[in-house]
């Protein structure tokens, strides 16, 4: 007979439920890794092109590239910084670049098959990590349960739990503040105007 004692099914499904949220919190991490890199990589490109032809003196196609540079860094900006999972802030860029690769390819000015390439993976990025985002809420982790918890706990600390001595660093610190607004220093000398 066995005396170790069985877990019940919600610890199972806890544990299932932690698990399959961890998994998705890597796959979104690394989806994101990827984002951001080729997000960096095309925000360096156009910057870098943006100042080449600003010094040989094109200033509409600097133009040009200087404002898909800055939409390239807003969006390398909120994915890293704000990990921001809406689609437009990937997809504003990338659709553009590609908008503008086709024209340039219908005008004859030549076929951009890496920068093209690149663009098509970020709208399939950003459909993957809007993906993994919306599963990742369904997983996420139920609040607790505070319908049994006694009110004392609910409440937080209350007055009783302040030290003694805090009124006491309050006039302190307000004493300090009004001899600073004043126009006298704290050891009651006038100032220099």
């Amino acid at each position: 007979m066995n005396d170790a004692p069985q877990a019940s099914p919600d610890f199972r499904r806890d544990i299932a439920a932690r698990d399959r949220r961890r998994a998705l919190q890597s796959q979104d991490y690394n989806l994101m890794l990827v984002t951001i890199g080729i997000l960096a990589y095309s925000a360096f490109g156009y910057l870098m092109t943006f100042a080449g032809v600003l010094l040989r003196g094109g200033l509409l196609d600097a133009l040009v590239n200087g404002v898909f540079g800055g939409l390239y860094v807003f969006a390398v900006y909120r994915v890293w910084a704000r990990d921001d999972r809406r689609w437009w802030v990937v997809a504003l860029p990338a659709g553009l670049s590609l908008l503008l690769i086709l024209v340039c390819w219908a005008a004859g000015l030549g076929f951009a098959a890496i920068p093209l390439a690149l663009n098509l993976a970020l709208l399939v990025l950003m459909v993957l990590r809007v993906r993994v985002g919306r599963q990742l809420q369904e997983v996420a982790p139920a609040p607790a349960r505070t319908d049994d918890m006694p009110a004392e706990a609910l409440a937080g600390p209350g007055p009783a739990a302040a030290p003694a001595h805090a009124g006491h660093a309050v006039e302190e610190t307000a004493a300090v503040q009004d001899a600073a607004d004043s126009s006298h220093d704290p050891h009651g000398r006038a100032r220099n105007p």
